[in-house]
């Protein structure tokens, strides 16, 4: 099945539904790490790369941004931890990580924990609401004047809610397009012809991806049977496909 889009939701349906269930389901969307070892009997699959990928590069950009003594605050969830997780091991300077819950809403007890002696920036690892919150509750007490976003966090609401002039120069980690080939443009060419707009929105190439894998695994195996597409997804998603 096309399965859920959020990390916090794809854990439990790995490994209470799909799993135990034995139904292959891809994510589109789904990012942790957390996902690859998830107890789910081979059949949780995605068609996003993990954040296993995006932590290096945000330890690279906050180096090259001139900071090597940072905190980072993320949200206590698969998507956080996993983020969080992979940022610390490619991180070189010094850190103090403080996990803040999903529906915490006053962040200055985790703000203050987080910055030490010396500490330049505040690294962002959460989702758009909390992360304005934390943001302008750093920069109204003075804790932070320079943070660098994890994906979910690099917002334009945050430029627009807290100002330009407070918020000019702040970098992040962002999803990016796959590298153009023949076949990137005329998938392209066929969306706009459809839809009548270039395509704007994030994941929907995994979407379709995930779908179409589906389906051509359902194909190979002659079968709906949750064993044989499970089997055959990992053929359709490899090389030669």
């Amino acid at each position: 099945m096309w399965g859920p889009t959020a990390s916090a939701v794809s854990l439990p349906v790995a490994e209470t539904v799909s799993g135990p269930a034995g139904v292959p389901t891809i994510s589109p969307s789904a990012t942790s790490p957390q996902l690859t070892v998830a107890a789910d009997d081979g059949c949780f699959f995605r068609t996003a790369l993990s954040d296993t990928a995006q932590g290096p590069v945000l330890a690279r950009l906050t180096g090259e941004r001139g900071f090597d003594n940072v905190g980072l605050l993320y949200i206590d969830a698969p998507y956080g931890q996993g983020l969080a997780r992979s940022f610390e091991d490619s991180w070189e300077g010094a850190l103090r990580a403080v996990a803040v819950g999903r529906d915490q809403t006053i962040h200055l007890a985790a703000l203050r924990a987080s910055a030490g002696s010396g500490t330049q920036a505040l690294v962002v690892i959460t989702f758009e609401d909390q992360a304005l919150s934390i943001v302008r509750e750093a920069l109204e007490a003075g804790i932070y004047s320079h943070f660098v976003f994890g994906a979910a966090a690099k917002r334009r609401s945050l430029v627009t809610e807290i100002g330009g002039e407070r918020m000019g120069g702040m970098y992040g980690t962002a999803g990016a397009p796959a590298p153009a080939d023949e076949r990137t443009a005329a998938w392209e060419a066929s969306y706009e012809a459809e839809y009548g707009a270039p395509l704007r929105s994030t994941y929907v190439k995994e979407t379709y991806d995930a779908t179409i894998a589906l389906a051509l695994s359902a194909q190979a195996a002659g079968s709906l049977e949750g064993d044989a597409n499970r089997n055959h997804l990992r053929a359709v998603g490899s090389q030669p496909g």
